[in-house]
């Protein structure tokens, strides 16, 4: 797997670079972590490479896996994590500016997750939008949280503020 994010310095076709990424979500499952820390490195070059971009991976991908509960907890974690990681990398604003009420609301699915874990990757993936895009776009569109969430979102996007700006 190394080797896999190593040789994705290449640019690949969008179709199958959205295969292979489909085929490293599923092994995210994986509890080997020196294979995870490869996988996520192949998902990074995916990204960075601009073979794929955070749009498609969110709503094609994450959104039917906040959907679906028999999913495994860890897949939705750590590909949040990267999502989260990816958004705070992002240097298009606009990409995320047509995209952000999607985004948001699977923001707001991971928030509503019974996994610990992958609420606080929904919380990371707010905060990161609302810190490129602002209150005034994201605003309105958390302000069905209740006053325990909006104060960790509010602490999350304090916290990280001084990393995405």
């Amino acid at each position: 797997a190394a080797s896999l994010s190593v040789s994705l310095r290449n640019a690949l076709d969008k179709s199958l670079a959205i295969s292979l990424f489909a085929a490293l979500i599923n092994r995210l499952k994986d509890k080997n972590k020196v294979l995870l820390a490869a996988i996520t490195a192949a998902m990074d070059a995916l990204h960075l490479h601009r073979t794929i971009n955070i749009p498609d991976v969110f709503l094609d991908h994450l959104v039917p896996l906040a959907n679906s509960s028999a999913k495994n907890p860890q897949i939705r974690e750590k590909l949040g994590d990267w999502a989260a990681n990816s958004l705070a990398r992002s240097t298009k604003v606009d990409e995320l500016a047509v995209h952000y009420k999607k985004l948001v609301d699977l923001g707001l699915m991971f928030v509503d997750d019974s996994a610990q874990p992958v609420r606080e990757t929904g919380f990371l993936i707010i905060a990161f939008i609302h810190l490129k895009l602002g209150e005034a776009l994201i605003g309105p569109l958390v302000k069905s949280l209740d006053s325990v969430k909006t104060a960790k979102l509010q602490t999350m996007i304090q916290d990280h503020r001084a990393r995405i700006l």
